[in-house]
């Protein structure tokens, strides 16, 4: 997990249906959200090659 004045980026091993976030900041919660992702599959190594990669971004807007 990466955290950064612009974002945060979250990486995962799973494809999950469904994403949950709460995010405090100094113990006060700043952002509670949940999101249904949408991936795009690729194969890096062609098609006939393993693996199958599943990426999917979701946004999430803090406004303090």
């Amino acid at each position: 997990m990466l955290l950064g004045n612009s974002g945060l980026e979250l990486s995962l091993n799973t494809a999950p249906k469904t994403i949950a976030v709460d995010l405090t900041l100094d113990g006060a919660l700043i952002l509670s959200e949940s999101s249904t992702p949408s991936y795009v599959e690729s194969q890096p190594n062609g098609p006939d090659c393993g693996p199958i990669c599943r990426q999917a971004n979701v946004d999430l807007m803090v406004t303090q």
